[in-house]
């Protein structure tokens, strides 16, 4: 029973890994997952690559694991069950994870949906929904990074 309570003890807390968080932005057409540490088997199994023309393609091991040497990638994905489309942010090196390369991540699934959505780039004066859907995949990012997100 001590032993039990122990273990529960030293576990508790801990971040957990491979597992893929689903985010909804509401507003948009648009998914955002993200998860620390994903083997490529569940990358495969829940997911299509989408190629620059937005057609679904198989999850290639090499396109998956020759990004586990950077921090954290972004790939724009199909849910294969829910049919969904957005991006799938790892992140492969926890230990090297810091806000700002959170916030370097946040951008490009910023740029993406400005892509996929036809919207025009953003300057100074009508900035403010790109400002504030950066704050929302930042803050995504951020809870998953630091086990906030179960």
């Amino acid at each position: 029973m001590i032993a039990k309570k122990i273990k529960e003890v030293i576990t508790m807390g801990k971040e957990t890994t491979n597992k893929i968080h689903e985010f909804n932005p509401q507003i948009y057409p648009f998914r955002l997952w993200v998860g620390k540490q994903v083997p490529y088997e569940e990358v495969e199994k829940k997911f299509w690559v989408l190629d620059d023309k937005e057609n679904r393609c198989d999850f290639d091991r090499q396109y998956y694991e020759r990004n586990k040497f950077v921090c954290a990638t972004c790939y724009p994905v199909s849910d294969k069950e829910s049919g969904w489309c957005g991006i799938l942010m790892v992140i492969h090196s926890p230990k090297m994870m810091n806000v700002g390369k959170v916030a370097h991540e946040a951008s490009h699934i910023s740029d993406y949906l400005s892509d996929v959505l036809g919207m025009e780039c953003y300057g100074f004066a009508n900035g403010e929904p790109r400002a504030y859907f950066i704050e929302w995949c930042t803050n995504c990012i951020y809870d998953v990074f630091k086990g906030k997100v179960k």
